[in-house]
């Protein structure tokens, strides 16, 4: 209360990043009003002192250890799984004040979420983070979400919202023996609420900064054995005041989805669930030169609107059998879309002539992708002592793309993949988990993904853990079919440059797959201590020890492209127009006819990078009363061994045979510094009466480098700050309002040096039958 009472006064609140006073406006008023709404409580004392005795004496809390379902797709106690699993539920997703979904993640030990723009989440564990997240698989009740195109998450436009997540569960190191490829640095299973858990009637709304607003009604009900649940959500939010500019990064997004729960009989049960979300994203912009703080334009992405969506169905169906084993089948479609053509000027110049000439290019980012998929899976217990899981799937993914793929049919992959799991206790204190998944994909090929652990409980309290796995990671279609190019009608006489004479049909190639990449692979070895101090310190956690060895890790590189041979361009004899785009016709290869490279590039992808990386990394809960919970995790990461296995192609290349051996040196200073030695995150939870609950959320990650567009950023530390009070209308009708302060110390630099975090500030109502 005294530090959110802190931030604003009388109006006006403090900047501690540049220490400049902001107008607090609206929001003084909002947060304070949200917050004094939990101060007049003296007139309640009694009563509160009541319910504080009876809950000290009640202590649901640590009865049991939770279930997890992700390790193996058996149900497991975590002491039982064979990999590091770590859940946050209901109660941490309210207490943590995040207003988006991949947000949550920084709640869970060793996890990175960083802002590539404001309408973007780049999320990684440990490290190696891109705008992407290639390396990350992610699951919505067992849907696998990460693109078909770029093999990552567009977490703005996922078709969820908060309010309908029941708890995460996130796996911290390799999977590939239960989800595939993808499961390479973790996974993330998000777990939503049952409609039967839903019923009634459920709105939310909220505003804050930056020009953030959020919407979301939802109506559960019952007919007969069939439960209902429909959601509808509006979010907007313009993102990073960028040199004042609120129109870059923004977006605005609308949501509606549908869950639905039949019960057949005593043995069937049938979820059908879908959804849509669309809307529009600000995209491109700026880039700012920090030495002058000059703004420009970027010249192939430029300040744009981009409209999106993204829509699924989903069938599950469930059948008991008598000797008590259980049949799942998993099927389901989903389509992203992406609108995104535009036009845009570039400058071209020649030695010979001082003025530019400009050159039209109509870029296109369109595009449409598609999945659909079938997984059966069929759980049983041959023996006491043992349980089984195994089942397969097969999936198929197109992505149609003019701009990325060319003119023609779209691209498209399939794979086909059989895994099995199985939990056997060999005595009463040793469990072993064995499992393994062999997946064969139309790009990358048939590949293996095994893993073997070992749980051993001396005493009550504490289990030990050694496992050892290996994983891949698939390349995306982005990564192994990309042919982008642009056809240029140039008018060469601008240039008044020596033989220059008349119009020439070039093209503008910005990147091609050379080759296929091979799989990316992980093998990991983990040696875990798990402890249950519940009954004597009331606490809980983990410590873990790591070492991942990562070989054929995919990095871009520039080479020199040559022409479509149906795009005829120039005669090298007569119009030698050097360096212009890589298209440089003064070279004598023999064809008089096409153009060759020049000093420019263009990109492609590699297997390139081999690695170790090893560490120590604990979590930890405990309950000081049953009042009050601390959820906390710290990890500690180093790197060994960075090699490149193909250095000569991370030098800019030259027709001259010239080449720029800086870029291999700044490709290994990126590398070197894009696993932040040190990751802590802190939640601690408190109601200091039954209807207020308070919270602060604490996170610091050391200085890192995020990769391909990121920046080299400084370590921060930031602190999230809640109060929330819980209320009846009625019999029927009960709510909630809450306040929330993001980032209350200094500001910081987020993914990119331009996109500066300062403190945010919204609050919210809810209302729920």
């Amino acid at each position: 209360m005294a530090l959110a009472g802190a931030v604003m006064m009388d109006g006006k609140g403090l900047d501690q990043g540049s220490g400049r006073v902001v107008r607090g406006g609206w929001r003084s008023w909002v947060i304070a009003g949200t917050l004094g709404l939990l101060l007049p409580l003296n007139q309640g004392t009694a009563h509160a002192a009541e319910e504080a005795s009876r809950s000290e004496s009640e202590d649901p809390f640590f009865v049991d250890l939770p279930v997890v379902l992700s390790a193996t797709r058996l149900a497991q106690r975590p002491q039982d799984a064979p990999a590091a699993v770590f859940v946050i539920d209901r109660e941490m997703i309210d207490a943590s004040g995040a207003r988006e979904i991949a947000d949550l993640l920084r709640l869970a030990p060793g996890f990175i979420v960083a802002s590539d723009g404001g309408n973007q989440r780049a999320v990684s564990y440990r490290g190696f983070v891109d705008s992407f997240g290639r390396r990350l698989q992610v699951l919505v009740d067992g849907r696998s979400v990460y693109t078909p195109f770029f093999g990552g998450l567009g977490w703005s436009d996922l078709p969820l919202v908060i309010d309908d997540i029941e708890r995460i569960e996130v796996i911290r190191g390799p999977n590939g023996a239960t989800y595939g490829a993808n499961s390479f640095l973790g996974v993330v299973n998000i777990l939503t609420r049952h409609p039967d858990t839903s019923q009634g009637f459920y709105a939310h709304a909220a505003a804050g900064d930056p020009g953030y607003t959020q919407g979301v009604f939802r109506h559960g009900f019952t007919r007969g054995p069939l439960e209902m649940r429909y959601t509808l959500g509006h979010e907007k939010d313009d993102g990073f005041d960028i040199l004042n500019d609120d129109e870059v990064d923004g977006k605005s997004l609308g949501l509606a989805t549908f869950d639905a729960m039949y019960t057949a009989g005593q043995r069937d049960r049938i979820r059908f669930q879908a959804g849509i979300k669309t809307g529009d994203l600000n995209e491109g912009g700026y880039d700012i030169d920090f030495l002058t703080g000059v703004k420009r334009p970027t010249i192939d992405d430029p300040a744009r609107t981009v409209e999106v969506s993204n829509m699924f169905g989903q069938a599950n169906w469930e059948h008991d059998l008598e000797n008590g084993g259980l049949i799942k089948v998993l099927g389901y479609i989903q389509r992203s879309e992406r609108d995104d053509d535009y036009p845009t000027i570039m400058e071209v110049g020649h030695p010979d002539n001082p003025f530019p000439v400009e050159l039209g290019i109509d870029f296109s980012k369109t595009r449409t992708e598609d999945r659909y998929a079938l997984e059966l899976q069929h759980i049983l217990q041959p023996a006491e002592n043992l349980r089984m899981v195994w089942g397969g799937e097969f999936r198929h993914d197109e992505v149609d793309s003019r701009g990325y793929f060319g003119p023609g049919n779209p691209v498209d992959n399939s794979l086909v993949r059989l895994f099995g799991n199985a939990e056997w206790r060999l005595t009463p204190t040793v469990t072993m988990n064995a499992g393994a998944m062999i997946e064969d994909h139309k790009i990358s090929g048939t590949d293996f993904s095994p893993r073997l652990a070992l749980n051993i409980t001396p005493t009550d309290g504490h289990t030990f853990r050694v496992s050892a796995s290996r994983s891949v990671r698939a390349p995306s279609m982005w990564e192994s079919r990309w042919d982008e190019y642009y056809p240029l009608d140039l008018d060469l006489s601008g240039f008044g440059g020596p033989g220059i004479d008349g119009t020439t049909d070039l093209i503008y190639q910005i990147g091609k797959a050379l080759d296929t990449p091979d799989n990316e692979t992980i093998e990991s070895l983990e040696l875990g201590w798990l402890f249950d101090f519940s009954q004597q310190a009331r606490l809980r956690g983990d410590v873990r020890l790591f070492y991942d060895r990562y070989e054929g890790l995919l990095v871009d590189h520039t080479y020199e492209f040559l022409t479509h041979d149906d795009l005829a361009t120039c005669d090298p004899a007569q119009n030698p127009v050097p360096g212009m785009f890589g298209l440089d016709c003064n070279v004598n290869t023999g064809d008089d006819n096409i153009a060759e490279p020049g000093d420019a590039i263009a990109w492609s992808f590699a297997n390139q990078i081999d690695l170790d990386l090893y560490g120590i990394e604990a979590s930890l809960e405990v309950r000081p009363s049953p009042r009050s919970r601390i959820i906390g995790s710290y990890g500690i990461t180093k790197m060994r061994n960075l090699k490149f296995t193909q250095p000569e192609l991370l030098d800019y290349p030259y027709t001259d045979g010239r080449s720029d051996s800086s870029r291999l040196a700044k490709y290994e200073r990126e590398w070197d510094n894009s696993v932040p030695s040190h990751i802590l995150s802190l939640l601690a939870i408190h109601r200091p009466v039954k209807a207020v609950t308070l919270s602060a959320a604490l996170y610091h990650v050391s200085g890192m480098e995020f990769l391909e567009i990121g920046d080299d950023v400084p370590a921060y530390t930031r602190l999230d700050l809640r109060a929330a009070r819980r209320f009846r209308l009625n019999e029927a009708w009960q709510g909630e309002v809450y306040g929330v302060v993001q980032n209350t110390g200094l500001d910081y630099r987020d993914f990119e040096n331009k996109n500066i975090f300062e403190t945010r500030f919204f609050a919210g109502i809810k209302l729920y039958q």
